[in-house]
């Protein structure tokens, strides 16, 4: 009989690569075996593709966890608990053995595993980065992150042996795996075969023209700043090779500052903002090199795509991509903000046409080798019965507990803050008003010209005398 499993996802809508990764999971995964349900934050276009697959969704309230307002981070705390009880009602009520939460920035799957006591498995999908906001708000370093996803999981999955090294220790090796994300090499394979170059007829870019092209949400992490500016570099001394980034715009003042640039520089004509696309696949396809600027990653979806579509790739040195790429083999990984590197590498590719057909060969060869979806996903299951087979976790773990007291009360006193600081704002506002309000000075000055006159018609005892 099929074991039911909760995967829980960090965001709503398809586009990213935690979301591509569930899409993968659920259509390959042996359902003999494992029947998997999925918890979304919010309504969003992942619902939708989740129950074409016949995969029942549950939807859990979304909060903004963003640094500012502190509104906003104050009622997504008193959310969470409200959260938990979706979240252990679902798993009570269809019977789930083991929660996979697959995002290192989302609690409720580990904390509903506990209260509902039942396996959980924490998912390490990018590097642990002390500037993000939710750990900043709890100002938890990399050491106490790591121990606390050891206590409260059966397992922790990586997807990059970068993460991996990361967390051990404090981790102990024997709790965590590693492993990659995978690849439909025959879905790409179809795609190549059948080349529509029609990227290239809608934005107008002759097919003899070399087509650069990146791809990813429109944030500072992708490092679309270098990319851009790399662009313009190249540019001014190839002025027919043509760059693209596609990926939506999330970063709204990013992306018009980027826009700016490109709209000032020799680049303009050569350069193409897409947005998101639905077929990114097919844009990859005609590409000739693709550029992976990012400063933060787990592994990128959109690079073992492109090497999938026989790109030519150059890659900052973030984590997964030293388990995608053999370095001046399948692609070339330079650091990260590094623009003179990158500026070189694209050259260097641009000059010798043999050598960025040779990286486009090896880097699919290398997918083909050790990326293959289907190999990944019986790695996932084999891990999935590792953990069913442990006893389960103990009972009612204070942690969690101990954690939902904090927050409550975090949220109850910032919330009776930020009204304490409202009222005593319109306090200072009435005060200014009664100080500055024209009826009252007038009155002030009649006053005062009163006290004087009476002053003044007092006679002077002294003169008298």
């Amino acid at each position: 009989m099929a074991q039911n499993i909760l995967i829980v996802s960090s965001r709503a809508n398809t586009g990213g690569g935690g979301e591509h990764y569930i899409l993968n999971i659920v259509k390959r995964i042996d359902r003999k075996r494992y029947n998997p349900f999925v918890a979304i934050p919010g309504d969003g276009t992942l619902k939708a593709a989740l129950e074409k697959l016949n995969v029942e969704v549950v939807q859990f309230d979304s909060y903004d966890y963003s640094l500012a307002p502190d509104k906003q981070w104050y009622k997504a705390l008193s959310g969470i608990e409200n959260n938990l009880h979706i979240l252990t009602d679902f798993i009570h009520k269809n019977h789930i053995k083991l929660v996979h939460t697959n995002s290192n920035i989302r609690w409720e799957g580990v904390l509903a595993a506990n209260l509902a006591e039942v396996h959980h498995i924490y998912a390490i999908r990018i590097d642990f980065d002390p500037d993000h906001y939710l750990y900043k708000r709890f100002k938890l370093s990399l050491p106490n992150f790591a121990c606390i996803m050891s206590t409260l999981s059966t397992f922790v999955l990586s997807v990059s042996q970068n993460c991996t090294n990361s967390l051990c220790p404090p981790i102990p090796k024997n709790k965590i795996r590693t492993i990659n994300n995978g690849i439909d090499q025959e879905h790409y394979d179809t795609l190549l075969n059948n080349e529509s170059h029609s990227i290239r007829m809608e934005l107008g870019i002759p097919l003899d023209s070399t087509l650069i092209i990146a791809a990813g949400r429109i944030v500072h992490d992708k490092g679309f700043d270098i990319y851009t500016d790399m662009a313009i570099e190249v540019t001014t001394a190839q002025p027919t090779v043509h760059f693209v980034i596609a990926g939506g715009h999330e970063d709204t003042q990013l992306y018009e500052s980027l826009l700016n640039k490109i709209s000032r520089s020799v680049a303009r004509d050569n350069f193409h903002f897409l947005g998101h696309r639905n077929d990114i696949k097919k844009i990859l396809v005609t590409a000739d090199i693709f550029v992976l600027s990012s400063r933060h990653e787990g592994q990128s979806n959109a690079l073992l795509e492109a090497m999938a579509c026989q790109c030519a790739v150059i890659a900052t040195r973030c984590s997964g991509v030293e388990d995608a790429i053999i370095n001046l083999d399948s692609g070339v990984i330079i650091d990260v903000d590094d623009l003179p590197a990158m500026t070189t590498a694209i050259t260097s590719l641009l000059d010798n046409p043999d050598e960025l057909e040779r990286y486009a060969a090896s880097a699919r060869q290398r997918i083909t080798t050790n990326f293959k979806i289907q190999d990944k996903v019986k790695e996932l299951m084999q891990l999935y019965d590792d953990a069913l087979a442990l006893p389960l976790p103990p009972k009612g773990s204070p942690i969690v507990r101990l954690f939902l007291n904090a927050t409550n009360e975090i949220a109850m006193l910032g919330m009776k803050n930020i009204e304490f600081e409202r009222r005593l704002q319109r306090v200072e506002h009435l005060a200014d008003l009664i100080q500055f309000n024209f009826i009252i000075r007038c009155i002030r000055k009649i006053r005062n010209f009163l006290v004087n006159l009476n002053i003044a018609s007092k006679p002077d005892k002294n003169k008298n005398n």
